[in-house]
C-alpha cells in the first residue's frame, strides 16, 4: 500500500506493471523457443551419434575383411570398437531421451535433461553443452514451464 494514495481502492483496481509482465512469464504455458531449440539441438546430436554408428561399423567391416592384422591385434582393435559402438548407443538413447523429455513438459522430462547434462558434464567434450543447458534449465520461466 502507498503513504499517499489519491483513493482508497485505487492499487486494488490496477496491476503493478514491473511485476505483470514477470508473472505474465511465469504462468506461460506450452514449449517455448528455447526449449524447441534445445530439443531439436537434442534430436540433431542424437543423429551425430546414429552417424557415428555407421562409421564404426564400416570400420568393423574394414578391420575384418580387409586390414592387415591378425591375432590378438585384431582380437583388441575389434573390442575397442566393440567398446566405442556400445558408448555410441549410450549417447544416441540419452540424447533421444533427453529430446522427449523436453518436449513432453514434464517434470520427469525436466529431471530427465538436467541428469543428462550433469552427465555430460563428467566428460570434457559434454561441457560444452551441459553449461548452457544447465544455466537455461535453472531459469525461472523453464523451470515454470515444467513444474506448474
Amino acid at each position: 500500500m502507498k503513504i499517499f494514495q489519491d483513493e482508497p481502492g485505487e492499487d486494488a483496481a490496477r496491476e503493478d506493471p514491473g511485476l505483470s509482465g514477470e508473472s505474465a512469464a511465469v504462468r506461460e504455458r506450452g514449449p517455448s523457443r528455447g526449449i524447441w531449440a534445445l530439443a531439436v539441438a537434442n534430436l540433431l546430436l542424437a543423429c551425430l551419434s546414429f552417424l557415428g554408428l555407421r562409421f564404426l561399423a564400416g570400420a568393423e567391416r574394414y578391420l575384418i575383411n580387409d586390414s592387415v592384422e591378425f591375432g590378438s591385434d585384431l582380437r583388441a582393435a575389434l573390442a575397442g570398437l566393440l567398446v566405442l559402438r556400445i558408448l555410441a548407443y549410450f549417447l544416441a538413447g540419452g540424447f533421444l531421451v533427453s529430446a522427449l523429455g523436453m518436449i513432453s513438459l514434464t517434470r520427469l522430462g525436466w529431471r530427465l535433461q538436467k541428469l543428462w547434462a550433469l552427465l555430460l558434464c563428467l566428460t570434457l567434450v559434454g561441457l560444452v553443452y551441459s553449461i548452457p543447458v544447465l544455466v537455461f534449465m535453472r531459469q525461472a520461466g523453464t523451470r515454470s514451464r515444467f513444474f506448474s
